[in-house]
């Protein structure tokens, strides 16, 4: 299966948390500005990430550390997503795609990719978001944790009024992948 329901999450910190960030939606604009991006119509806030990256070397990076917004309900749900799905924290953003967005279809390939497991846990959502993967059409529940399969084709896109966002983590395995059965 290349998406895999996990387990409700509480999500109620993070909305009341969501008011604060409104300003640095645009801040860093590299999935944007990337030649060939897929992710050209979403935005990103990284709460974990190597700092100082390059684009050319952002798909080989394993190491991830603690930026300035790991904190709070996002540090309380990188912990707890970890600990439940048995993963040491890499990376970890809030991503938001605007009503009207798309994702192109993408395989995400390199070291990084092949050595980490994706979260995502959707944060604000609507029933014309949708994410297909692996040829197979979703729509991400609010508050639900999903393993996605980021190393098969997938795109997204935002077919409603209202903007989607998603925390997403990447996690180093400690156990056999959670998409494996």
């Amino acid at each position: 299966m290349s998406v895999v329901k996990l387990f409700p999450y509480d999500i109620t910190p993070i909305l009341d948390m969501l008011p604060a960030f409104d300003d640095l939606w645009g801040e860093d604009r590299l999935r944007q500005t990337l030649p060939f991006s897929p992710h050209k119509n979403s935005e990103v806030i990284h709460l974990r990430r190597q700092p100082g990256s390059r684009p050319r070397d952002i798909l080989h990076q394993l190491a991830s550390v603690a930026t300035r917004h790991h904190i709070g309900a996002l540090a309380v749900a990188i912990d707890e997503i970890c600990v439940r799905t048995e993963g040491r924290p890499a990376r970890a953003m809030l991503v938001r795609l605007s009503p009207g967005g798309v994702i192109a279809e993408h395989t995400d390939t390199g070291i990084y990719f092949t050595n980490t497991e994706r979260f995502h846990v959707p944060i604000l959502t609507n029933p014309k978001a949708w994410l297909t993967v692996d040829g197979e059409k979703y729509h991400l529940a609010a508050g639900v944790c999903y393993a996605l399969d980021n190393k098969v084709a997938h795109s997204g896109a935002n077919e409603g009024d209202a903007a989607r966002i998603h925390l997403i983590i990447d996690t180093h395995p400690e156990s056999p992948a959670v998409l494996a059965g």
